[in-house]
């Protein structure tokens, strides 16, 4: 319960120091990033429905447009009204044809595909920006991708915080400074309120987290067994936590390329703790 009321405390206090950026606009790279990927757009496809005019014939239909969005409505054109129909849910954005070739093509491209080539290829941040522009439907509100991306970093203060924590266990009050200082600051400032510095977010998430798997794993090295139960079952925490911690550093690398500094965190880990 401490922690978690120490983290509740951090979100407060980042709140506070970032919720003015939330009315921010469209800065620096931004415009590229998320106008002018068309990855990140809701595909609008032809739907047959029949003929509204009262003149059309029996059984005659017409092919109406509709976008698999977050209204999940079919998108109907001005010339017969503003009608809308539920046609698909959430779970369309990623289970659909069009979305599958879009998301893979998030994978196959660099990461300023198509505005000019570039030897980046970050497709895990691609895909957070369509969560925000199509599966919120926020599209260029920018309003949700500053509240993601302030999301993110209060994850990574609490990530900080477990990691003070597991470093010196009895010391709530140095671990919970560190993780204040972590929160608030200035350094962090353009990766938190600039929308495309969420891969600097994501990739220090990946480093903390797997960081602090790290962590737990080398301490159930240090953890003396009496019996053969006890030997197996630290062999299967390690394990998993080996697995969970190559899974980590993958997912982070396809963030951003800066995340292969996790291998400095374990060498400075292993060299003073």
């Amino acid at each position: 319960w401490t922690c978690a009321v120490l983290c509740l405390i951090l979100g407060l206090i980042s709140l506070a120091a970032y919720s003015n950026s939330f009315r921010g606009g469209m800065v620096l790279d931004n415009a590229i990033v998320l106008q002018m990927d068309p990855r990140l757009q809701a595909p609008v496809q032809q739907e047959a429905v029949p003929n509204p005019d009262p003149k059309a014939k029996p059984g005659e239909t017409i092919n109406v447009p509709y976008a698999l969005d977050s209204q999940n409505f079919l998108q109907w054109p001005a010339a017969l009204g503003k009608e809308a129909a539920s046609k698909y849910g959430l779970w369309a954005m990623f289970v659909k044809p069009p979305y599958r070739a879009q998301i893979a093509r998030m994978f196959s491209e660099n990461y300023w595909w198509p505005s000019f080539p570039t030897d980046l290829w970050r497709p895990l941040t691609t895909l957070s920006y369509f969560f925000n522009y199509t599966v919120l439907g926020s599209k260029t509100n920018l309003f949700s991708y500053h509240v993601v991306n302030w999301m993110l970093h209060w994850i990574n203060a609490c990530l900080a915080l477990l990691i003070c924590r597991a470093l010196w266990p009895k010391r709530f009050g140095i671990s919970f400074l560190a993780a204040a200082i972590f929160a608030l600051h200035p350094v962090a400032v353009e990766s938190v309120t600039n929308i495309v510095g969420r891969a600097d977010l994501l990739s220090t998430m990946s480093i903390l987290l797997a960081g602090y798997i790290y962590i737990q794993m080398a301490a159930q090295v240090d953890k003396s067994v009496a019996t053969k139960a006890e030997s197996f079952q630290r062999w299967v925490h390690w394990s998993l936590g080996a697995g969970l911690f190559v899974l980590v550093s993958v997912l982070g690398v396809l963030t951003k390329e800066s995340a292969v500094m996790l291998l400095g965190f374990v060498l400075l880990y292993d060299f003073f703790f």
